[in-house]
């Protein structure tokens, strides 16, 4: 009695043949052949594949048969295909091994060029010492203009208390003696014109620290960092306007990348201290140190305090042209 969990005979030559056939299609040789042969033949490529039976005639072919007749290419070719195959088939792992010693060498090239980068970006102790000293310095200008700000304010006011005194006492001599009027009204002028003199230079010192005119920095400026970096502002009486784009004028694309306020403006004969506060939050407040002398080729040399994280930038003011 036959088992039925057995294959027939043929039936396992076939499933064999198919499997030889399919070994034989994967072979690296066959594949490599087939492709060469397609690039050879690619006008009969196209057209089996690409083309409808309809647009044969446009070419002025009269079938698909036709087609192929009259661009099948000849023994040449064929052993032109063929040799290329066997060529790609024999230096394939040659090349595939030269593609990836040559990665892995740029592979480390690339790495030694980052941990130079790196360690070129280090910033020594010393340095980062010597910018604090500079960041306390002018942390400690900008206090020392506020003290004198505070004093000449108290002088002002103690001159005032002295008018108004000066002003009593002479409606006081009035009423007790006539006879001593003129003498008393004279002395009292002498010294009330003293004191108006004082008060005055007073006044004229307190307005170096609240009313310094700044009319020489309105417009628009090129702000250009110690490290190059340039970026396009506009300075009015009111703020200070950053753009996007360093050539916003000349481009028109004046988009606004932030805005800060003038909130007070003090110095002295050598710089002033512009005080600036953000407009959008988080609020950010810090100082510009304004140098008065301008350079030769009309730069304005600037320093600039965070006076929230105690850092500093040095830069320039140029006028734009």
């Amino acid at each position: 009695m036959l088992s039925l969990s057995h294959k027939p005979y043929h039936m396992e030559k076939v499933s064999d043949l198919f499997k030889e056939l399919k070994d034989r299609i994967n072979n690296p040789l066959v594949i490599s052949f087939v492709i060469s042969w397609v690039f050879l033949n690619w006008r009969i490529f196209v057209g089996l594949f690409f083309y409808k039976s309809n647009e044969l005639g446009v070419d002025k072919y009269k079938s698909y048969i036709d087609l192929i007749e009259q661009n099948n290419v000849d023994h040449y070719h064929r052993a032109t295909a063929i040799l290329i195959a066997i060529i790609y088939t024999l230096f394939y792992p040659l090349i595939k091994q030269c593609i990836l010693v040559f990665g892995t060498f740029f592979d480390k090239w690339g790495t030694s060029i980052s941990l130079r980068v790196i360690n070129a970006a280090r910033v020594p102790f010393s340095e980062v010492r010597a910018e604090r000293n500079k960041n306390q310095r002018l942390q400690d200008e900008v206090t020392s203009y506020t003290v004198d700000r505070e004093e000449l304010e108290s002088q002002l006011l103690s001159q005032n208390i002295r008018i108004s005194e000066i002003e009593r006492e002479k409606s006081e001599s009035l009423a007790k003696s006539a006879q001593d009027t003129n003498n008393q009204i004279t002395e009292i002028n002498n010294q009330l014109t003293e004191a108006f003199r004082e008060n005055q230079l007073l006044k004229s010192r307190l307005a170096i620290f609240e009313n310094i005119n700044i009319e020489f920095l309105f417009g628009w400026w090129h702000l250009i960092y110690h490290n190059d970096a340039r970026v396009l502002i506009k300075i009015t009486s009111g703020d200070v306007t950053y753009y996007n784009d360093y050539n916003s004028v000349d481009t028109g694309r004046m988009d606004i990348s932030k805005r800060f306020t003038i909130n007070e403006v003090t110095g002295n004969e050598k710089a002033i201290i512009i005080t600036l506060q953000s407009y959008e939050p988080p609020v950010t407040k810090f100082f510009w140190r304004v140098e008065l002398v301008q350079s030769d080729d009309g730069k304005y040399f600037c320093r600039s305090l965070y006076n929230d994280i105690q850092t500093e930038n040095d830069f320039i003011l140029k006028k734009t042209e």
